[in-house]
């Protein structure tokens, strides 16, 4: 399995994403990739595995909420000038190489965004949270 995780560890629970990925990273069959933001260049590491888990904040929700849901890949015009979602990243792997892996998003909602690398306390305690939703994914429902 790959663990994508995003987002800015200098903007406070932007970070989250790096959260996850730092606690995964010693799990065996567990790739973990910690990126900025979703980029096409991510598109070929994709067609390498069967599955693929996204770690990401979010702004919306009770801070320290952790979702998760299946990704599809989609189509969306995209003009190379910010990153992509999930979803628009899967439907250029579809497009470029003509299959896509099985996806999903795990976020936690975030309380801050400002400067500076230390996570809230929700946000921080959900980690443990977020970790056992990608962690336990096969065969479980994605209902928040």
């Amino acid at each position: 399995m790959l663990v994508i995780a995003y987002g800015n560890p200098l903007r406070q629970d932007d970070g989250a994403g790096w959260a996850v990925a730092a606690a995964l990273s010693t799990c065996p069959g567990v790739e973990v990739l910690s990126v900025q933001q979703l980029m096409p260049e991510l598109v070929e590491v994709l067609t390498r595995v069967p599955t693929v888990v996204f770690v990401d904040a979010r702004r919306d929700g009770t801070p320290g909420e952790v979702r998760g849901e299946p990704v599809s890949p989609r189509d969306m015009s995209w003009n190379g000038s910010h990153g992509l979602d999930a979803g628009v990243l899967l439907g250029l792997c579809e497009r470029l190489y003509g299959h896509a892996p099985e996806a999903f998003l795990v976020t936690i909602a975030g309380e801050r965004f400002g400067f500076g690398p230390a996570l809230s306390d929700p946000v921080r305690q959900a980690v443990p949270e977020a970790v056992r939703r990608v962690l336990g994914k096969r065969g479980q429902s994605w209902a928040s």
